[in-house]
């Protein structure tokens, strides 16, 4: 083969590539939201404090580490449709803010796979979370989450409003 053919080839397979790629991923959703309930209160608790630098479990620091298994649902309301969970860890870091690494996992008919994110929230529960990777309806999604804590009326129960801005 000569060597001036090279770059059309390498231009025609990248350009194949990129074309069935998205043929695969094209029928998601580029918008998602959900509601995200936390219950901080046994024997009903979505997070535990599963380790603290202090050894005290009932104070949050520097260095805490939380595992959560929160239900995320379809409206604001308690009683509406599981779309599934969010799992994962988060960590409190210094100026109050946390750092989160989880998996969305939808488990609706329409819906089944997971969505993975990782950042960071500030203090009162806000921020962007980049989206990292997706597997089963959202495979090689990316993006970014807007979280928003939206009611908190008591502490121990908490919703967190996710807005997901895809691309796969």
């Amino acid at each position: 083969m000569e060597y001036r053919k090279l770059p059309a080839l390498f231009v025609l397979v990248a350009l194949m590539a990129a074309i069935s790629s998205r043929l695969v991923c094209a029928d998601g959703p580029d918008m998602l939201v959900n509601y995200e309930f936390e219950n901080r209160v046994a024997p009903d608790n979505t997070v535990v404090v599963s380790a603290t630098p202090s050894g005290n479990l009932s104070v949050s620091e520097f260095g805490t580490v939380r595992v959560v298994t929160n239900v995320i649902r379809e409206t604001i309301e308690p009683d509406s449709r599981v779309l599934g969970k969010v799992v994962g860890l988060v960590n409190s870091l210094k100026d109050d803010s946390i750092y989160l690494t989880f998996d969305f996992v939808y488990e609706t008919p329409e819906l089944m796979g997971t969505i993975g994110m990782q950042g960071r929230l500030n203090a009162a529960g806000n921020g962007e979370l980049e989206v990292t990777g997706g597997t089963g309806s959202f495979r090689f999604a990316r993006g970014y989450c807007e979280t928003t804590l939206v009611a908190s009326s008591d502490p121990a129960n908490i919703v967190f409003k996710n807005v997901l801005h895809l691309k796969y």
